[in-house]
């Protein structure tokens, strides 16, 4: 998993948007590069936040 300035900057683990990822509460696909499936997903980076938290990954 490649990780964006944008991340480090938010202070977002690796974790948190694994999290987020794995427990969203919505996805969408958008268009990407060409060969790339790309999703937007939407959800919180644990269980003990409020806070939603915006992963856009290209698999």
């Amino acid at each position: 998993m490649e990780r964006t300035r944008s991340a480090d900057k938010h202070g977002i683990t690796r974790e948190g948007a694994l999290c987020a990822m794995m427990h969203a509460e919505v996805t969408a696909e958008i268009e990407g590069e060409p060969g790339d499936q790309t999703i937007v997903y939407i959800g919180h980076s644990h269980g003990r936040t409020e806070r939603y938290l915006e992963v856009i990954a290209a698999h």
